[in-house]
């Protein structure tokens, strides 16, 4: 019989303030090729597959449109299979800690970077 394994995710501190409600979610499944990526990567979603991978402007599978923001660290190369996580569809996120983050992935999510280091979409 094969074994079990679980995975514990500690959420990185990438939202900038405010209680839950004001970071909704929803779940996404991660590809098994995506390699490990931490909260607060921008996602994008392979049209081909519906897997979420990191956001690539330059990508020409989907996953150039950026969709919302990985809540947890992952790594579901490691792990050998595709993995279930919650993203981020809203909310305040302090910047300097989101990565791929650019012009492009900005306007997607209908974002805007505010004065005092946050982004809010």
């Amino acid at each position: 019989m094969g074994e079990i394994s679980t995975t514990t995710y500690t959420p990185a501190e990438i939202r900038a303030s405010g209680d839950e409600a004001g970071f909704p979610t929803t779940n996404v499944t991660l590809a098994s090729t995506q390699t490990a990526i931490v909260a607060g990567t921008i996602l994008g979603i392979v049209e081909a597959s519906g897997l979420a991978v990191a956001y690539d402007d330059d990508a020409i599978d989907g996953s150039e449109v950026a969709k919302g923001i990985l809540a947890v660290n992952a790594d579901p190369a490691t792990e050998g299979r595709a993995i279930p996580v919650p993203m981020y569809i809203g909310g305040q996120f302090v910047e300097s800690r989101l990565t791929g983050l650019d012009a492009a992935a900005a306007a997607d999510l209908h974002g805007i970077s505010m004065t005092n280091g946050i982004f809010r979409f």
